[in-house]
């Protein structure tokens, strides 16, 4: 089960080929739509009997409801039948990954982090502020400053959303919270080699506290963040690494 990126959905073009190749190599694959997929969009939301019609996307996630999306994921997939779920997330939504874990949630039978995001580690404490301010006015879906978060395609999020960030970032990013430890199962981390957003320092940080579970990671050559003409070198990193797994539960 694939967790988007920041900015991105379960239509992105290599997300589609990645798991096309890895469907092909006899995984079953799937694109998890979360409530914080693409940029501003609209969505639907029931409120008892009733629809309407609410801002969503990644402008307006707030990052903790995304344990309700990942939860009911996974429940799906084992009521289909699926006796192995592997959890992997790409960019900012390897962080969701890691946040599910993190928050007690689970259990997953693997966890793949692909290029994990180091955006929350740089949140601005004058923007925190603002954002804090505005979602105690009742203002939470006003967006932001132009500049407050140059992330993917975009220069501003909503104040809930950058208020939601700043929540849960010492959690994730914090050297000396103890939850990795509680991380069993088999994990592959894995950034591009010299194009990415991390690199060595980074896989370390991510999965060094990770005592309990089997945890592999890797460079690839030629890959960039976006995945673009990265395709092959993805499916066959994961592919690999799931028939690994599978052969070890043998």
């Amino acid at each position: 089960m694939w967790l988007p990126g920041f900015g991105l959905g379960p239509d992105y073009g290599p997300y589609l080929d990645i798991g096309r190749q890895l469907a092909a190599g006899g995984a079953a694959f799937a694109l998890a739509a979360v409530r914080g997929y693409h940029g501003a969009v609209a969505a639907w939301r029931r409120d008892g009997a009733r629809l309407r019609i609410v801002k969503a996307g990644s402008w307006y996630e707030v990052f903790a409801d995304t344990v309700l999306d990942v939860t009911a994921w996974l429940d799906a997939a084992r009521a289909a039948g699926y006796q192995r779920v592997v959890l992997a997330g790409h960019s900012f939504g390897a962080i969701k990954a890691l946040y599910h874990l993190a928050t007690g949630h689970g259990p997953v039978d693997g966890l793949v982090l692909a290029s994990p995001s180091l955006g929350l580690r740089t949140l601005k404490p004058d923007i925190q502020e603002l954002a804090r301010d505005l979602v105690a006015g009742g203002a939470g879906q006003q967006l932001l400053p132009p500049g407050s978060w140059p992330g993917f395609g975009t220069d501003t999020v909503s104040a809930q959303t950058y208020h939601s960030w700043a929540e849960v970032a010492g959690l994730i990013y914090d050297p000396a919270a103890d939850w990795p430890a509680a991380v069993r199962c088999p994990v592959l981390a894995f950034y591009g080699l010299g194009q990415d957003v991390g690199a060595d320092p980074e896989l370390a940080f991510f999965t060094g506290r990770m005592s309990a579970a089997a945890v592999s990671t890797e460079l690839i050559e030629d890959l960039s963040h976006n995945y673009a003409g990265g395709e092959d070198a993805v499916a066959a990193t994961v592919g690999g690494w799931l028939r690994r797994l599978q052969e070890g539960n043998r």
